[in-house]
């Protein structure tokens, strides 16, 4: 089961389990209208792109449902029959969901952290899961100055944080939460921080892992070496540069840009220059 948003690392996850284990009899794929699209066209369109250009020719769609949905909405926009099917079938959660703007505002980015919440609910009534990743950044508690295997305490927890969302507007928010979210420098990684804690909190019994890559970018490799479909962070900046549209970046010569390629997992990154760290992970139980 993947996330509604179907960008650069969920494509990767889905192209490396469709190459690698085949022994995979289904992948719930759950995807939101879009853009004037429906989750069937945008379904369809998904496989188009080049990263999956390697398993052409093998029958992989088979094994691969779609799930109209959204993460935005509530109970995920699921209607009782898929959840029922889910529920039996899943058995491993892969949670990807994200906003990478990060000029989003509080309201949001609390959509993320409701996401989380149903989530867990979901995944807590599955008959045969195995294991709930999900994937946080590097970042999400970047107020300390060493970031350690754990999950960090936030300024206000995440339901707090919902509950105040849900009672108040954007400008109200924003003063009262102001004490609390002025930690981090953009909204986007409030919703990881707080949908760690919310993972903490209330993920109790599921076998849990959490994932925190640096700043996600081109693939060293597999699939298509240098693969990227977007221009967001530090790709927008080179293309910007290499066509001349920016001519000038004010930088901090001592700061180390945290680059990890998509292609790379927990331990495997290239330490120093700008490709490091490696992805962090969590793994526990609660």
């Amino acid at each position: 089961m993947s996330d509604n948003r179907n960008g650069l690392v969920g494509k990767r996850i889905l192209e490396k389990l469709l190459r690698t284990c085949w022994d995979l009899k289904k992948i719930y794929l759950l995807m939101r209208p879009k853009k004037g699209k429906s989750p069937k066209q945008r379904f369809s369109d998904l496989f188009t792109n080049p990263c999956f250009e390697s398993i052409k020719g093998k029958n992989f769609k088979s094994k691969i449902l779609l799930i109209s949905g959204d993460c935005n909405q509530p109970s995920l926009g699921l209607n009782s029959e898929d959840v029922d099917i889910l529920k039996k079938e899943t058995t491993c959660i892969f949670h990807i969901a994200a906003n990478v703007n990060f000029l989003q505002t509080i309201k949001e980015a609390s959509y993320i952290v409701s996401c989380t919440k149903e989530m867990i609910k979901l995944a807590k009534e599955m008959e045969n899961l195995k294991v709930f990743v999900y994937v946080s950044t590097a970042y999400s508690n970047c107020w300390n100055s060493h970031i350690r295997d754990e999950i960090y305490q936030p300024p206000i927890t995440a339901q707090a944080f919902l509950d105040l969302v849900n009672s108040c507007d954007e400008y109200d928010l924003r003063n009262t939460l102001l004490p609390y979210l002025n930690k981090w420098p953009n909204n986007y990684l409030v919703s990881k921080c707080l949908s760690e804690d919310l993972i903490k909190s209330s993920a109790i019994g599921i076998p849990t892992a959490i994932v925190r890559p640096a700043i996600v970018t081109n693939t060293i490799g597999e699939p298509i070496p240098g693969y990227i479909d977007n221009y967001h962070d530090f790709i927008g900046l080179v293309v910007g540069g290499y066509m001349g549209v920016i001519q000038t970046l004010y930088v901090k010569k001592e700061v180390q840009m945290n680059l990890v390629p998509t292609n790379m997992g927990a331990g495997s990154g290239v330490q120093g220059g700008t490709l490091a760290p490696p992805w962090l992970s969590i793994k526990y139980t609660l």
